[in-house]
């Protein structure tokens, strides 16, 4: 697929901050029903990689009232995590690149906020920021880069699901999954 002639749709919940568990997983599932071609190449997948929005210094994460600003919070986390566990049979992991993360220890750090609650959903992680890197092509040769430096481990998956805020980026200035391209190594 090109692309060029596809027509695409941007689908938004909002959840108060204080929103309970179960009502951000009910925003996430109905935000998410009607995708069908999404949802059916998830259910084909053997494993699903997660990427989370949730690496930052820990004593230096903003935060509102006991949310941590710009990054994904536990519930939102959570039922993510739910909502592919009750519609796949794909096995999960969750990953991240980071400056926090070190090249030759594939343990997260402190700073990897979501690593506590991950364990007690039984989700791994991978540190992307390991080799094997490899250089994949973008289909239809990309508008920016025609090629990214990506980890092996990470492009095995069937699908990569990336879960994000909106927020502010020095690069970019404000981000979505957009900004997730700039925690690709490149060569």
């Amino acid at each position: 697929m090109d692309g060029q002639n596809q027509e695409y749709t941007v689908r938004a919940v909002q959840c108060d901050h204080k929103a309970s568990e179960e009502e951000v997983y009910q925003a996430l599932k109905r935000s998410t029903a009607d995708l069908s071609h999404a949802w059916e190449r998830l259910q084909r997948a053997q494993t699903i990689a997660i990427k989370f929005n949730q690496d930052f210094l820990k004593d230096e994460t903003p935060t509102f009232e006991g949310m941590r600003l710009q990054l994904v919070s536990d519930v939102v986390a959570k039922a993510t995590v739910r909502l592919l566990r009750e519609n796949t049979n794909a096995d999960l992991f969750f990953t991240d690149t980071s400056v926090y993360l070190k090249e030759d220890n594939p343990e997260p750090t402190e700073n990897t906020h979501l690593w506590p609650l991950m364990q007690q959903l039984d989700v791994p992680y991978v540190n992307a920021n390991m080799p094997p890197f490899k250089t994949y092509p973008v289909p239809g040769g990309g508008q920016m880069f025609s090629q990214y430096v990506m980890p092996e481990s990470v492009m095995q998956a069937d699908a990569l699901v990336d879960v994000q805020r909106m927020k502010n980026h020095v690069f970019t200035g404000i981000t979505l999954t957009l900004k997730n391209l700039d925690d690709v190594r490149r060569s």
